[in-house]
C-alpha cells in the first residue's frame, strides 16, 4: 500500500476507535456492536503470508461469532486481488467513500463569530453531535458516546451557537502531523447559511495555531454538496475507499452515520 495512503489509514483507525480492536496476519479487525460500516469491519491494511481465501474464512467466522455481517473496507490501493475475491464470494459494495486531502495554507482560515473552541469534548459537544447526528438508539448513542472519549490524540472541539444553543458542530483530530476533520453536523433549520464551512475553517485555524499542516476528511462520495465545499476550502480527493459486505443468517444491521 501506498506510504501516504497507509498513513492516514492508520490515522482515521486512531481516531474512530472501535469499541474491541484484533489484528490478524496484517489485518486489523474492528467491532463495535453494529455502529458505523467504519468500526465493524476488517481493514487490510499491511501484508500478510496467510492465503486470502482462508483469511476470509476466519474474519467471517469471527464476525458471525459477534452476530454481525462480515465487512471488509477496501481503498482504490488496496491488492486487488482481496476485492476479485470478496466479489466472487458473494460481497456486495455498500458505500464509497472519498478521502480528502490538503495544505491547510493554502485554506482559507479565519476568527468566526459565533463559534466556541475547546480542545476537550465537554458533555454541551457531545450531546449536540449526538442530537445532530441523528442517531436515536440508546444504545448506539452510548457507543458513540464510548468512542469519542476512547480517543487519545489531541482535540479540536468546535461549537456553532445561536442564542444559546448548539445549532451546529465539528471535531479536529490532531495526530502525526495531520488534523483529520470529523463530526461536521449543522442543524437542518440552519443549513446552508455557510456554518458548516465556517466549523471547518475554525478547525483548520486551529491547527495551524498548534503547528500542523496538513489536513484530510473523509465524505460520502454521492454527498455532492459537501464535495463542492471541501473543494471552495482547497481539499482534493487523495484515494477513495468502500466497503464491501456479506450478510448471514441472524446478523444484524449495521447502522451507519
Amino acid at each position: 500500500m501506498n506510504t501516504e495512503i497507509r498513513t492516514i489509514e492508520e490515522l482515521t483507525i486512531n481516531a474512530f476507535p472501535a469499541l474491541q480492536t484484533e489484528i490478524y496476519d496484517g489485518w486489523i479487525l474492528r467491532f463495535s456492536n453494529g455502529y458505523t460500516y467504519r468500526a465493524n469491519c476488517i481493514c487490510p491494511i499491511y501484508s500478510s503470508e496467510n492465503s486470502i481465501s482462508d483469511k476470509i474464512h476466519f474474519c467471517e467466522n469471527k464476525y458471525i461469532s459477534r452476530g454481525l455481517p462480515s465487512i471488509f473496507k477496501i481503498t482504490s490501493d488496496t491488492d486487488s486481488e482481496i476485492d476479485r475475491t470478496l466479489e466472487n464470494n458473494g460481497y456486495i459494495k455498500v458505500k464509497t467513500v472519498n478521502l480528502m486531502h490538503g495544505l491547510i495554507e493554502t485554506m482559507p482560515t479565519a476568527n468566526i463569530e459565533g463559534i466556541e473552541i475547546t480542545n476537550y469534548i465537554d458533555d454541551e459537544w457531545l450531546e449536540a453531535s449526538i442530537r445532530l447526528s441523528g442517531i436515536e438508539k440508546i444504545d448506539l448513542q452510548e457507543i458513540q458516546r464510548k468512542m469519542l472519549k476512547n480517543i487519545v490524540s489531541s482535540l479540536v472541539c468546535v461549537k456553532a451557537k445561536k442564542n444559546g444553543l448548539v445549532i451546529g458542530c465539528g471535531l479536529g483530530i490532531i495526530d502525526n502531523g495531520f488534523i483529520g476533520l470529523y463530526d461536521i453536523h449543522v442543524d437542518e433549520n440552519y443549513r446552508r447559511k455557510g456554518i458548516g464551512l465556517n466549523i471547518c475553517k475554525a478547525i483548520l485555524k486551529a491547527g495551524i495555531e498548534n503547528k500542523v499542516y496538513k489536513a484530510y476528511l473523509q465524505v460520502h462520495s454521492l454527498n455532492d454538496k459537501a464535495i463542492n465545499m471541501y473543494y471552495k476550502l482547497g481539499f482534493q480527493t487523495l484515494y477513495t475507499y468502500w466497503f464491501r459486505e456479506k450478510k448471514q443468517e441472524n446478523t444484524i444491521k449495521i447502522i451507519d452515520v
